[in-house]
């Protein structure tokens, strides 16, 4: 099932994208807290492993999917090394210009609006 919802990710259509990436979230609500644990590490493996923006892009907002959906508690042990993923991410398509424009949109989404990055 899973495997599934990861294809969608590193497609162009940016509605299958989105869409995969909130089932993913919800599918992690329902499920318990080792299933997020691996799903959170899987995530965050993929982005920084992966050099193409694309497919960090959508990994990355399917982590902002699970941290919204999962929220609190069930994220706390995770969210600092996901929140300094995504602000590297986002430092570095800087960087690297056009390349990496989708992934620093995507990646400041999932750390969310400039005045709620303050952890």
């Amino acid at each position: 099932m899973l495997a599934r919802l990861q294809v969608p990710l590193i497609l162009s259509d940016p509605l299958q994208r989105v869409a995969a990436a909130e089932a993913m979230g919800r599918l992690a609500t329902a499920m318990g807290a080792g299933f997020v644990a691996s799903l959170i590490k899987s995530l965050l493996e993929t982005v920084l492993n992966n050099g193409d923006p694309s497919t960090r892009a959508g990994y990355i907002l399917a982590l902002g999917c699970v941290l919204r959906h999962v929220g609190g508690t069930g994220v706390s042990a995770h969210l600092q090394s996901t929140v300094g993923t995504a602000r590297r991410l986002r430092e570095n398509a800087g960087r690297r210009g056009w390349d990496g424009a989708l992934t620093s949109t995507r990646s400041g989404r999932a750390v969310g609006p400039p005045g709620h990055q303050a952890f």
